[in-house]
């Protein structure tokens, strides 16, 4: 939920590029009888890496995490700083499709590589989401922090407050609080929540911010791309090969940089986690990797999924739908006819 500009919903989708939708497909693994097997026959999953300089078909796996908060009144100027998209969601009060405006606000991107077999990290927000805890939110309008806040008591069946036995619950205007109840399933909708950034933007990401911003001012001036910025980029300075056959997770990423004790969090998708996390190993700084190398297949068997959660998914599928899913790749020849996989085009440019 936002703040400033209205009760509105937050959407998330995920997407993977060609390259790592042909590797899914070829050996099955939308399957998780499929991704057993390959585990019983000794090999492991490990996505496509990229490499410098690629030649169609080289990329590498690429994934994308995205946050889109719904616009009610996209032809209001405020919108124009913003990547804006038509969406279908469903609606979260009748449980009915229907079509929405939607507005970036937030963006993973992640990408495989021979030099980085333990993957790229790299996040980004909106410039307008969320002030610096402790610091002046100023007069602006911000996307998840409203200045004017007030706490919000809702009554509540007992079995969806948090505590299991209130009936009502309060919404306050502490920032980074989850809602003390359960939403969906019959239990209230919810309600706008305070967010600030508790970890400032990295001092390197801030300077190449700058010098992006500048760029895309000076050649492209009605990009609205001038108004995101990079939150951070994780990766290692001696990544560990990629694995040869199956082990469990959590999978190892030696040498972290920026170090492993620096929190490194996205306001519209670790809200929650923006300074520690546990995943099973006791709290740690939240960072991508204390999160995605826990990434298992589907199952209960604990097998590692090369840091993507996409794997964990997969459920059966009857064999009569497989040619479905192969019919929707590119030929070679449409693959060496577009720079970027098509998927990826409609986001970047």
């Amino acid at each position: 939920m936002a703040g400033a500009p209205g009760d509105t919903n937050v959407w998330y989708d995920v997407k993977v590029n060609q390259p790592e939708y042909d590797y899914i497909v070829d050996a099955g693994l939308y399957n998780a009888a499929n991704q057993l097997a390959l585990v019983d026959s000794g090999v492991p999953v490990v996505l496509p890496q990229g490499a410098y300089q690629p030649a169609p078909g080289s990329v590498g796996a690429i994934e994308l995490k995205a946050a889109w908060m719904e616009v009610a009144n996209p032809s209001d100027a405020r919108w124009n700083t913003y990547k804006l998209s038509p969406a279908v969601v469903v609606d979260p009060s009748t449980q009915r499709c229907r079509t929405a405006t939607v507005a970036l606000v937030g963006l993973h991107i992640i990408h495989a590589t021979q030099s980085q077999p333990s993957i790229i990290w790299a996040t980004f927000e909106h410039e307008a989401n969320a002030p610096d805890q402790g610091t002046d939110a100023g007069t602006g309008a911000w996307n998840f922090f409203d200045a004017a806040c007030s706490p919000r008591t809702l009554t509540v069946p007992a079995n969806c407050a948090a505590d299991g036995t209130s009936t009502e619950v309060t919404v306050g205007c502490e920032p980074n609080v989850p809602p003390p109840y359960h939403i969906g399933g019959g239990c209230p909708g919810p309600v706008p929540i305070q967010v600030t950034r508790l970890t400032p933007i990295d001092p390197m990401a801030q300077r190449v911010n700058q010098r992006v911003q500048q760029n895309i001012a000076a050649h492209f001036p009605d990009s609205v791309w001038k108004h995101y910025v990079l939150v951070n980029v994780l990766w290692s300075t001696n990544p560990s090969p990629s694995p040869t056959k199956p082990v469990k997770a959590p999978l190892p990423f030696a040498a972290p940089t920026p170090s492993g004790s620096v929190a490194i969090a996205n306001t519209t998708m670790e809200t929650y986690i923006q300074r520690t996390a546990d995943f099973g190993q006791g709290p740690q700084a939240s960072n991508c990797i204390v999160c995605h190398r826990n990434a298992t297949l589907a199952g209960k068997t604990g097998i590692a999924s090369d840091f993507s959660f996409v794997f964990g998914l997969a459920q059966g599928l009857p064999p009569s739908q497989a040619p479905s899913l192969k019919s929707m790749r590119l030929t070679p020849s449409q693959k060496a006819a577009v720079a970027h996989p098509p998927t990826m085009r409609r986001i970047i440019q």
